[in-house]
């Protein structure tokens, strides 16, 4: 497990040296960019060099501490990245290593002060210089590679750029990799495809399109050098400026482009002209309803305290981001703010294992843009107050048995596989369970499966399967979803069960193999992108394929387009009650039993049994039971995909 020792604990206190607050104002010049990065000045070392505290990386710093010598005679002093103390970040820090070896590089690597990852034979490395990520004026320099032997190469890297003589070393801008450029350059028709999509974007007034465009071309610019990227990066800032307002959607991806730009902004591909006009951009933004003043997230930020939504927790993330930047660079008074919002709505969020949302997707989404904001501010009790473990259990619950997460709620794909949750899961609780799942991932067949994990921020963690699934599991219900109602969703049903007879998910599994048994069922009928399906089978798979399915989006929310049973009295229906009840299961010796009941479900007690012989067959028995008299139509629905023959009262199903 990840101890507090990756994450300095006066990180907040260490972004307010050096910084004063100004009232808003608009901006007319560009930040200071502490460009100049000086490790002996003056004769005096103003600089550590920080090692990791795994494997030997001493070559590398040899060759630092040579150059260091010859130009002035002085060394730099030596420190393993887990001792650093809050005064040794009031001068500049030579980061050594990766991920896996150094606390610090990993510290830099969850803030989003580096993006550079190396999985185990990667012959590849990097140098780069962070300015001033802690409001300090001192800057960062990182040497990486994924072994002493590449990071010597970068050692060698660095070396060649610093300069100086007598009592002076320094160096300005790097970034260096073990090619002068990776990647090829972008030549004008690549230039003029950005150009055009650029103005598709401003034709249609796609502001998401436009700001997540710019961020994935900063993005592409930062791993490969190429000057290309870089306009590409400013033409679709620039059209983004000639929207009428902030644009529709940017919300969604304004923090990825200011955290990228914070990343690339010092290179001297940039004109100041061309710094200028992008901070005075996103400044906009982040002053609009696209931004820190988006109507949803601020209604997050205020009391009752809950349960949040990705189109809060995205705007939260720019006021993270956002408010680091603006108040590192030009010290506005209104980032303090922006910061202080940011912390209110995740507080809501980061004692919880479940937003919002019921769907086996976007609820994901909500909880590692949360897991972004714990890592990257500094507040790790979303991990360790064991909420992420929780929601990391239920989505391994929710994986079906050919790798995929079983579709519910809001659904668009049977292929969509919750990467970001296992792997934050499997680096922080260094649980190989997550790691198993991650290297299972059918949707990356073409990667080899020792890729697919999280070898490249962790070393030696071994894939484990989850044989603890194998049987009945249950998901529990999450108290504070379950009392948003009074809280931050007032318009969701009230609960009509006790807390500690509901439940989330219940899953039968066979085994672990894609032509075992899986079969989910929902214990939730609300909640955001949620459907109304409550004690209904979600998904059952066998013999390597889906029997019974519930992918569907807003065409198909109801009770009746699902795998239930519907209830009409008179005529007349009415939806269900939100929550079923779980009565009991028992797994013994390859034989399964569960009771789930749905109680006054419009005039009837509704009790699904179901009894399992585990890859044999499942029966299942819908009992209904009147509360009140009237003329009553009950239909069982099943949804399945393939060829369907009814045949008296037996339904065959084959697929090919």
């Amino acid at each position: 497990m990840i101890t507090v020792t990756t994450r300095a604990p006066f990180v907040s206190a260490l972004l307010l040296l050096g910084v004063s607050a100004a009232p808003a104002a608009e901006l007319t010049t560009r930040r200071d960019l502490h460009v100049r990065t000086n490790l002996i000045d003056g004769g005096m070392p103003t600089a550590l060099i920080v090692k990791p505290g795994l494997g030997d990386y001493n070559a590398a710093i040899d060759v630092l501490q040579v150059r260091l010598k010859k130009l002035t005679g002085k060394r730099l002093p030596v420190k393993i990245g887990q001792d650093l103390v809050e005064d040794d970040f009031r001068q500049h820090i030579i980061a050594i290593g990766n991920a896996q070896d150094s606390a610090f590089v990993r510290r830099l690597l969850w803030e989003r002060w580096v993006l550079d990852r190396w999985y185990p034979g990667d012959t590849t490395w990097a140098v780069r210089s962070v300015h001033d990520p802690y409001g300090t004026g001192k800057n960062v320099l990182f040497v990486g590679g994924e072994n002493p032997g590449t990071v010597v190469q970068a050692a060698v890297g660095l070396a060649d750029e610093i300069t100086g003589e007598n009592d002076t070393a320094t160096t300005g801008w790097v970034m260096r990799f073990e090619t002068p450029k990776r990647g090829a350059p972008l030549d004008e028709a690549k230039i003029q495809y950005a150009t055009k999509r650029a103005a598709e974007g401003l034709k249609f007034k796609n502001g998401r399109k436009l700001i997540s465009a710019a961020a994935s071309a900063g993005h592409q610019y930062y791993k490969t050098g190429q000057d290309g990227w870089a306009k590409s990066f400013l033409i679709y800032m620039r059209h983004h400026d000639q929207l009428d307002g902030p644009g529709m959607g940017t919300h969604m991806n304004v923090y990825d482009t200011i955290s990228v730009w914070d990343l690339i902004e010092e290179s001297p591909v940039f004109t100041d002209e061309d710094r200028l006009f992008v901070a005075k951009r996103l400044l906009a933004i982040m002053r609009s309803k696209e931004g820190a003043h988006h109507g949803f997230f601020r209604k997050g930020t205020k009391p009752p305290s809950g349960v949040r939504h990705n189109h809060q927790t995205l705007p939260g993330l720019a006021c993270l981001f956002g408010g680091r930047y603006f108040k590192r660079g030009y010290g506005l008074a209104e980032a303090d703010e922006w910061l202080a919002a940011a912390q209110a709505l995740f507080d809501g969020q980061k004692i919880s294992h479940k937003p919002q949302c019921d769907c086996n997707c976007y609820e994901w989404g909500t909880l590692y843009q949360t897991a972004w904001w714990s890592r990257a501010g500094g507040d790790h009790s979303f991990f360790e107050n064991g909420s992420y473990r929780t929601a990391a259990e239920r989505a391994l619950l929710e994986l079906d048995n050919r790798g995929f997460s079983a579709p519910n709620g809001d659904f668009w794909s049977l292929t969509y596989f919750p990467a970001y949750v296992f792997r934050h899961a499997a680096e922080f609780y260094r649980d190989g369970r997550y790691e198993w799942a991650l290297r299972r991932n059918p949707a990356q067949k073409r990667v080899p499966a020792e890729r697919r994990g999280i070898a490249d921020v962790v070393r030696g963690l071994e894939p484990v399967e989850p044989v603890d699934l194998i049987g009945i599991s249950v998901a529990p219900m999450a108290p504070h979803f379950y009392n948003a109602r009074n809280t931050t969703m007032p318009s969701e049903p009230e609960a009509n069960i006790p807390l500690d007879q509901s439940f989330d998910k219940l899953a039968f599994r066979g085994g672990l193999d894609a032509n075992d048994h899986y079969l989910l069922i929902d214990g939730i009928g609300m909640g955001s992108h949620g459907h109304v399906d409550v004690n209904g089978f979600s998904h059952f798979t066998a013999n390597d394929r889906i029997w019974f399915t519930d992918v569907c989006y807003a065409e198909g929310p109801n009770m009746g387009d699902h795998n239930v049973v519907t209830v009409m009295r008179d005529g007349r229906t009415a939806p269900p009650p939100p929550l079923a009840k779980l009565a009991g299961t028992h797994y013994d010796k390859d034989i399964g039993f569960s009771e789930t009941q749905l109680p006054d479900y419009f005039g009837q007690d509704w009790n699904r049994h179901i009894i399992w012989s585990r890859n044999r067959y499942f029966l299942v028995l819908d009992e209904l039971t009147a509360r009140q008299a009237g003329d009553y139509t009950l239909r069982c629905l099943w949804r399945s995909p393939g060829v369907g023959t009814l045949s008296k009262h037996t339904l065959t199903l084959s697929q090919q």
